[in-house]
């Protein structure tokens, strides 16, 4: 092949790797398209960064939802940093209809709160407490409930708002990218985790950067389980993302 045609062919691919993540990475298009990729394009989605994120914690919602439906749980779902509202969305499109749950969001909605890593403070900011729940409630099941709660993870009311929400809870969304994020919510919920054998903790952006996500989580899991006898075990994972669910055996 002459080397401008292997230039060209470079361009192109580099071309459609750029629209495929920016299409994987709109509210819309992903929550039209999730449910409904077939196998082998499914396969060769998995070659882009964002398609593969989006697919992949969409199927782990989907186990998650199929093993609360064997027992019959009816918990709510809360979400730490709910942006424009695509997890919540993705949640609830994946648990269906037949049970209802109340989601519950949590963000400043003004954007990451430091700098770290490859993260930049404010990095997010493109959303407003409106416009997540238009996006969210223009797709939820009336069957649902829907409550945002805008304030900062360090917020002192913040856990007091989380126990007047749900005391009911199955799955606990963080998507919050930075470990100090994450280092100030998981206390938050440690009494939702107590005398309850079907909670499942799922963790966004896990793959992005081992000293954030992974680094806080572990730092949490050790001490919590030390202290309170509660183990957690792996439930799945992808390149991004990574679940934990209660292990109580």
């Amino acid at each position: 092949m002459p080397k401008w045609s292997l230039i060209i062919k470079l361009m192109i691919e580099k071309l459609r790797e750029i629209k495929i993540n920016s299409d994987w990475s709109q509210f819309d298009k992903v929550i039209q398209r999730v449910d409904s990729v077939g196998t082998q394009q499914k396969l060769q989605l998995m070659n882009y960064r964002e398609a593969e994120h989006q697919l992949s914690r969409f199927e782990n919602f989907e186990n998650i939802a199929n093993e609360l439906k064997k027992n019959g749980s009816s918990g709510d779902v809360i979400e730490f940093g709910t942006w424009q509202g695509l997890g919540i969305t993705m949640l609830a499109k994946a648990l269906g209809s037949s049970i209802p749950r109340k989601f519950i969001g949590i963000d400043a909605f003004e954007g990451l709160p430091d700098t770290s890593t490859g993260w930049q403070k404010g990095q997010f900011s493109n959303t407003s407490i409106d416009l997540c729940k238009q996006n969210i409630l223009s797709h939820l099941n009336h069957v649902h409930k829907l409550e945002l709660i805008e304030c900062w993870f360090d917020d002192p009311d913040l856990q007091k708002k989380i126990q007047e929400a749900s005391q009911n809870v199955n799955i606990i969304h963080f998507d919050c990218d930075l470990g100090v994020s994450l280092t100030t919510a998981l206390p938050l919920i440690e009494h939702l985790l107590v005398g309850n054998n079907q909670v499942y903790l799922v963790f966004d952006d896990w793959g992005c950067y081992p000293d954030e996500i992974p680094d806080a989580f572990f730092l949490w899991e050790n001490e919590f389980s030390e202290r309170t006898g509660i183990k957690l075990k792996k439930f799945s994972s992808s390149k991004l993302t990574r679940t934990y669910a209660i292990d109580y055996e």
